[in-house]
């Protein structure tokens, strides 16, 4: 798997990774990002990291002690927009992974 990695010390406008945590821990690299990052660790809380990430925005999540309804958390807008995009590619992967189909031959 290849991935882009700027160079060290070199900064880009408006770029820079995002770091989720999901099940697992989860890594963007965006150049969409609506202001230069203030400094090269910015905590989640802090109020000019959220606006640089486009704000938060609600998704609904199982967490495990719900019965009828997901948890609703607030995610960086880049999370929101892979989940809304790739939500039925990460699907079909998981369908295909339990049903696997023999090839004709």
């Amino acid at each position: 798997m290849e991935a882009f990695v700027p160079l060290r010390g070199e900064k880009v406008a408006r770029a820079g990774y995002v770091i989720w945590l999901d099940k697992k821990v989860v890594v963007f690299y965006t150049n969409d990002l609506f202001c230069d990052v203030p400094g090269d660790l910015v905590d989640h809380t802090n109020n000019d990291a959220i606006k640089c990430v486009n704000g938060l925005v609600p998704i609904e999540r199982w967490m495990g002690g719900e019965s009828m309804h997901r948890t609703r958390i607030m995610a960086p807008a880049i999370v929101a927009a892979y989940n809304l995009f790739m939500n039925g590619v990460d699907r079909m992967d998981q369908i295909r992974s339990v049903n696997p189909r023999r090839r004709r031959e």
